[in-house]
């Protein structure tokens, strides 16, 4: 969904909007769109919000999975053998 633009470390994805798709971009922190409200505003357009809540999402998939194998490996009993006098 997101692909690297050359060199420059541009994040770019395509979003389906109500008749075409616009192209979505961040580079060095700063988002555009090509769509005309975007264009004529330079506000965060819905295109942008809808990148945003993906990355937000993706994001917190990635630290659930990593919350839930690290409960894993606290839950995991040691293979450890002690000997009782």
């Amino acid at each position: 969904f997101a692909a690297e633009v050359g060199s420059m470390q541009a994040q770019t994805w395509q979003v389906q909007g109500r008749s075409r798709k616009y192209t979505v971009t961040l580079y060095r922190g700063v988002w555009a769109c090509e769509c005309i409200d975007y264009l004529s505003r330079h506000h965060k357009c819905r295109h942008v919000k809808a990148v945003n809540q993906l990355q937000r999402l993706a994001l917190l998939d990635k630290e659930a999975v990593d919350l839930l194998e690290a409960l894993a490996k606290k839950r995991r009993p040691s293979h450890a053998i002690t000997r009782q006098p």
